[in-house]
């Protein structure tokens, strides 16, 4: 009977509580509120925006997301980044140059050094949409970071 409370104790200290993970809070833009419509505007329901969605069991919900970028292949704006929007490490939608390109507070946003936002995605009945939300607003999840 030694050996097993020699083992647990073991175990307690391998196994114990552990130290809470700080999650520092992500740069935010601060400027007034920006919508933008993420390509594709419409996405199959098998889609990774559609299967984030479904996971939910609603018709729309307003996600945290961050970005990261590819570079555009073909075409007027090649070699230039495209920005993807991730929910979940997963791409729900893109912003490509082509749309950037028309609205200079979203570039003075893009620029700003955020590294985080929300994006609504909803369930339309033809497809799931999704739109970028740059700014505080009424519908925002609550914060992941505290």
């Amino acid at each position: 009977m030694k050996w097993f409370n020699c083992g647990m104790g073991l175990l307690s200290k391998l196994f114990g509580p552990k130290a809470a993970k700080t999650v520092e809070p992500p740069l935010l833009y601060k400027g007034e509120l920006i919508e933008q419509d993420l390509y594709p505007l419409l996405a199959v329901h098998s889609s990774p925006r559609g299967k984030v969605l479904a996971k939910t069991g609603r018709r729309s919900k307003v996600f945290w997301c961050t970005f990261s970028s590819r570079k555009q292949v073909s075409g007027k704006y090649a070699g230039s980044d495209i920005a993807q929007i991730l929910v979940d490490g997963k791409v729900v939608g893109e912003l490509e140059p082509r749309y950037i390109a028309k609205r200079q507070d979203l570039i003075e946003a893009l620029n700003s050094g955020i590294n985080a936002a929300t994006v609504w995605i909803r369930d339309d009945g033809d497809g799931v949409s999704a739109v970028l939300r740059l700014g505080e607003h009424k519908y925002m999840p609550p914060p992941y970071w505290k």
